[in-house]
């Protein structure tokens, strides 16, 4: 977790979540999500990169998010294996309220060298704040700031993560380890118009989720 830079946003579009590895708690738990335009729900909230000073406290929002330990473990455990590409933290009133993550992954094919990739994963907002716009914002900065020359992969719902450009990761018949439902793993590629070539690195290649993720 690296930088300082903030990014302040007069507005947002509502979020809320889906439940896997790359699961989202920004609307009551983890329920599918639902739109609407508001207001932020606060005119102090900044966007930034997370640095390594903000662990601590992103882990016991992530926890807090969740109701449980396992997103905020993810969290430490891809710190700890150095795999983060991209987290950024949506502070209120000195507080941290809201979190995404990008980390580094590969996809990989039986006798190829693995291809670079990141998974978004995962998203969260204090419990007081969900439903409010603050999901959004994260994962569209997130997304911002990932290597354009980079696919990113998520599992949650479609009508959320299709708003950011993702499409069904199915349609490039590329697999993961989870049991997901159908159309709910998806890839955004780089770019707004990805060339033949970067399409061509996705088919028939497997997403190698790490260890870190093990226990979901």
């Amino acid at each position: 977790m690296t930088g300082t830079r903030d990014v302040r946003l007069a507005a947002a579009t509502v979020s809320s979540g889906g439940r896997a590895p790359g699961a989202t708690a920004t609307h009551g738990g983890t329920h599918s999500p639902t739109t609407a335009t508001l207001e932020l729900p606060v005119c102090d909230l900044a966007l930034r990169r997370a640095t390594p000073a903000d662990l601590p406290a992103i882990m016991a929002m992530v926890r807090a998010a969740f109701g449980y330990d396992l997103e905020a473990k993810l969290v430490e455990r891809l710190e700890g294996e150095r795999r983060v590409a991209v987290s950024v933290v949506a502070v209120s009133d000195g507080r941290i309220v809201g979190h995404a993550l990008l980390s580094r992954v590969e996809l990989i094919a039986p006798g190829e060298a693995g291809r670079p990739a990141l998974a978004l994963a995962p998203v969260a907002v204090a419990p007081d704040l969900q439903g409010r716009g603050i999901g959004t914002l994260v994962v569209r900065t997130c997304v911002r700031l990932a290597d354009p020359r980079l696919p990113v992969f998520v599992i949650g719902d479609p009508a959320f993560y299709g708003r950011f450009g993702f499409e069904a990761a199915t349609a490039h018949r590329v697999t993961q380890r989870f049991d997901v439902g159908a159309g709910h793993f998806m890839v955004r590629q780089t770019g707004r118009r990805p060339a033949a070539s970067s399409k061509a690195a996705l088919v028939e290649r497997t997403l190698d989720y790490p260890a870190a993720f093990d226990g979901f």
